[in-house]
């Protein structure tokens, strides 16, 4: 379950490449990334690890991602994710089989795996990638 993953359909306009049925503005999430229970090192207080969730720790990962892949220049706003074909889908990222945010319209909007939409889910986006081929 992710409670406050903010997928789902925003309040932006819809870019013309984004072609998803159940949502007339800008359908957020493109990437996601495992983001619950990660350690993490905690300078600024008494130091010392501690355990955190959510963008940030998904955001980064994914930034660090995009800067080995060494195209960031390129990047247009999930544009690429959304044009994949199915080969490259296949191929370089993980769709997330499960789990649901809860909150949203649409079945595919909040909830993963139902293949409704492609792999796409509103929770997770289009997945988890594998390595740095989609981005």
């Amino acid at each position: 379950m992710w409670p406050d993953s903010g997928g789902g359909c925003s309040s932006e306009p819809k870019p013309k490449w984004q072609k998803d049925p159940d949502c007339k503005y800008r359908t957020a999430n493109d990437v996601g990334a495992v983001a619950v229970n990660v350690a993490e090192y905690d300078s600024y207080d008494e130091g010392g690890w501690i355990t955190v969730d959510g963008g940030g720790v998904s955001s980064p990962l994914v930034a660090g991602m995009v800067g080995v892949a060494g195209n960031s220049t390129k990047q247009d706003g999930g544009e690429m994710l959304w044009t994949l074909s199915k080969a490259d889908q296949k191929r370089d990222i993980y769709p997330v089989t499960s789990g649901s945010d809860g909150q949203c319209g649409g079945e595919y909007l909040c909830t993963a795996g139902t293949m409704q939409f492609g792999i796409y889910s509103g929770p997770t986006g289009w997945g988890t990638p594998h390595g740095v081929g989609a981005l």
